[in-house]
């Protein structure tokens, strides 16, 4: 049975190894734009200092007592501009499932402690920034109830 709890900083190593599972995945599908994956990515040190810094908040999906996926989100309030309405939002930084592991319903429930933790900070909806090339992870998000409102487009300039 899978349960899903706020991260402790002793889970760093665990986050820190499914990290490294997601950066292989975007090094191979762009290598242009991502490095490989190896020991200056994503550290333990460096995700325990983002889990105790203010305003982000992380969560383990946990298995058998094993770390099996984690997510990270943020709730930023966005002022009223000429162009926009003022909104309390909530941004799902990053997120993992360890591959052995994807499928067992390990994400839908991290995504379901982002969107309950989301309602209760006054958000009115997440938002996330996922990759075209990540066809499995677009299609898991919109399992979860997630639709695309924006596209990014690149031009080369060479």
């Amino acid at each position: 049975m899978i349960e899903i709890r706020d991260a402790v900083p002793a889970d760093a190593p665990a986050i820190s190894r499914i990290a490294l599972e997601v950066q292989r995945l975007h090094a191979a599908a762009l290598p242009s734009v991502f490095k490989p994956a190896g020991p200056d990515t994503f550290p333990p040190p460096v995700i325990e200092a983002r889990m105790t810094t203010p305003g982000h908040r992380f969560w383990v999906a946990v298995e058998d007592g094993a770390v099996v996926g984690y997510v990270a989100a943020t709730v930023q309030h966005e002022p009223e501009s000429p162009w926009k309405h003022a909104a309390t939002v909530c941004t799902l930084d990053q997120m993992g499932v360890a591959e052995h592991r994807r499928g067992c319903g390990a994400g839908a429930k991290l995504v379901d402690a982002v969107r309950t933790a989301a309602a209760a900070a006054g958000a009115t909806e997440v938002r996330l920034n996922v990759w075209s090339f990540n066809e499995g992870a677009r299609a898991f998000y919109a399992r979860c109830g997630f639709v695309e409102t924006q596209a990014r487009l690149w031009l080369s300039t060479e």
